[in-house]
């Protein structure tokens, strides 16, 4: 989706009103959600075999490529400072929108970290969810040569 400017409206300004829309708790779940994912995986309550798999990890390395496309052309252009003058007022305000927009927990570079971490917990799940499914049908095959099957 495509960052729009409204008339009159600064880039900063604009990006700060897109990421104002993911809200915090929605990530706050979404994070917490994968966790879950995560520790299923862990004690073996989620498989999936390697095929499977494929499409998933294809999704989330496509999801990747366009959150890290994403932060390179943000971020980069939200740590330029605001062009407000040389004069006190001018450097305050600057420095205040350039913390908005970079280091307060809300701001576009923190949601996109947060974003990072939920997909490398999804990936994290889907390496383990591959793994408990390789060890199942060890198992399986195992029990099967033993019984001479």
């Amino acid at each position: 989706m495509p960052l729009e400017l409204n008339s009159g409206e600064g880039f900063q300004t604009a990006v700060a009103r897109s990421v104002s829309a993911l809200n915090a708790e929605v990530i706050a779940q979404t994070r917490a959600e994968t966790k879950k994912l995560v520790d299923s995986a862990e004690s073996g309550g989620f498989r999936i075999s390697p095929e499977g798999v494929e499409p998933l990890k294809q999704a989330l390395a496509r999801m990747q490529e366009r959150l890290d496309s994403l932060a390179y052309t943000t971020i980069f252009a939200l740590k330029q400072e605001p062009k407000l003058g040389s004069h006190a007022y001018g450097k305050t305000v600057a420095n205040h929108s350039l913390k908005g927009a970079v280091e307060d927990p809300g701001s576009a570079s923190m949601v996109i970290e947060k974003l990072r971490n939920i997909l490398e917990d999804a990936g994290k799940a889907l390496d383990l969810a591959v793994a408990n499914y390789l060890e199942h049908e060890h198992g399986i095959a195992q029990t099967l040569k033993r019984r001479n099957i």
